[in-house]
């Protein structure tokens, strides 16, 4: 009674077997019959395509872009609904993250920009002088502030066309990129220096207490810092633009010492009473730099001009000083060498009026150095100048006296290194008492 049974269970399962090898038969020859009459992927797909389509519209089929069209046709949908959501939720209290889409779509055209033999570099010429300028006299916190915005700034109305000019020209010329390389790579440490400096920029993020705001300022420190450095390092590999600039720089900068001449006659900055309305920012660190400032325990006012801070303005008079001794050491105009040394006298009465001693020791230390290279280089182009070499030779003896007679005098110690008012130094218009 059981053989008969398992006899007929075994041949059932041959049987199924035996059907299930022949469907996957017939599946795998029907797979390959319709990829055969019709392909979809491969080379006869692509082959049949390029017999079909116009040559300027070919393109190579693959799995991955067809996978990738699908996903991009689901995902945009959903993408574009949640964006139109969340716009129309935070408008206008929350705004620039929504600027995200837009500046990667701009970046995707600028990017697909066909190439070009001549980049459109001359507007990088005529906007970076005015850039300068802007920077000079025009003080960053009178600016337009729109809800949910940052403020609209004179510097970045005149930034932003500059980066997306330098980014213009980096993708429709490659001779361009070629003459940006080489220009960051004069030097071997720079690119990694740079590239370094805006990694760590961005890898510090997440750090903050604020990620969106660091973000938004990271994003402006890009186009205000990166952005004019590359297109400084492209511009100033022509000496005679290193020269106009510093020209440039040096009457900017005795524009900025009269308006400190004048401030520190009233006591105060000169527009602080006739700001437009448009233009008035209300922060409270606008709010400090447009008080008057004065320092505790001595009372002495604190001149900034358009700067945040009186320190700031004393750093960059101790930065221009070795500006004003190579024109005063040149021999391209006699008016423009006068007008150099007297920018010295000038720069230090100037300082004094910051009442801030590091500007006093970058200008110290400006002229010491100055003095010391301007001697090397010219006993190394004139081996008989019996005065350079007595300078190269004499320069430690010098600095050694220079020191000690600024560690004598209790006036001049008091003016490099600072003295017990000093300590109490404070942000402007913070801890400060009335002036007289």
């Amino acid at each position: 009674m059981t053989m008969p049974s398992r006899s007929r269970s075994d041949t059932a399962a041959k049987l199924a077997r035996a059907l299930a090898t022949w469907t996957l038969r017939q599946a795998i020859n029907g797979w390959h019959w319709l990829i055969h009459h019709f392909p979809i992927f491969g080379r006869k797909a692509r082959d049949l395509r390029e017999a079909v389509y116009l040559s300027p519209y070919r393109r190579q089929a693959s799995l991955n872009v067809a996978l990738l069209t699908i996903l991009g046709g689901t995902i945009l949908p959903i993408f574009c609904l949640a964006y139109g959501f969340y716009f129309a939720l935070l408008a206008p209290f929350i705004m620039v993250p929504f600027a995200a889409p837009i500046g990667i779509l701009g970046a995707v055209a600028i990017w697909a920009l066909p190439d070009m033999r001549r980049p459109p570099t001359y507007g990088l010429e005529l906007l970076l002088p005015l850039y300068v300028v802007t920077f000079l006299l025009w003080p960053d916190y009178l600016a337009i502030a729109l809800p949910g915005l940052p403020w609209i700034t004179v510097r970045r109305l005149i930034g932003f066309p500059i980066a997306g000019l330098l980014l213009v020209c980096l993708s429709v010329s490659s001779r361009f990129r070629g003459e940006v390389a080489k220009s960051l790579t004069a030097i071997r440490p720079l690119p990694y220096f740079l590239f370094g400096f805006v990694i760590v920029q961005i890898l510090t993020i997440p750090l903050s207490e604020s990620p969106i705001a660091s973000a938004q300022l990271v994003f402006a420190f890009q186009i205000n810092w990166t952005c004019i450095f590359v297109v400084s390092a492209i511009i100033f590999r022509s000496i005679k633009y290193i020269e106009r600039y510093f020209a440039l720089l040096a009457w900017l900068t005795f524009v900025v010492c009269c308006v400190t001449f004048y401030e520190n006659l009233g006591k105060h900055i000169p527009w602080a009473h006739h700001i437009p309305g448009f233009l008035k920012v209300g922060d409270e660190v606008v709010e400090r730099v447009l008080k008057p400032n004065f320092r505790m325990y001595t009372n002495v006012y604190r001149a900034h001009a358009i700067f945040f801070t009186p320190l700031a303005l004393s750093e960059w008079l101790g930065l221009m000083t070795p500006i004003f001794l190579h024109f005063g050491f040149s021999r391209i105009n006699p008016v423009l060498r006068v007008c150099a040394w007297l920018m010295l006298p000038v720069s230090f009465v100037t300082i004094r009026f910051t009442d801030s001693r590091l500007g006093l020791v970058g200008m110290i230390i400006s002229v010491v150095l100055y003095g010391f290279l301007w001697s090397v280089v010219r006993w190394r182009s004139k081996r008989r100048d019996i005065f350079a070499a007595a300078v190269v030779y004499g320069y430690p003896a010098i600095a050694a006296v220079f020191l000690g007679v600024i560690m004598a005098s209790g006036r001049l110690r008091t003016m490099v290194l600072g003295g017990s008012a000093q300590a109490g130094s404070a942000l402007p218009g913070k801890a400060s008492t009335p002036g007289p």
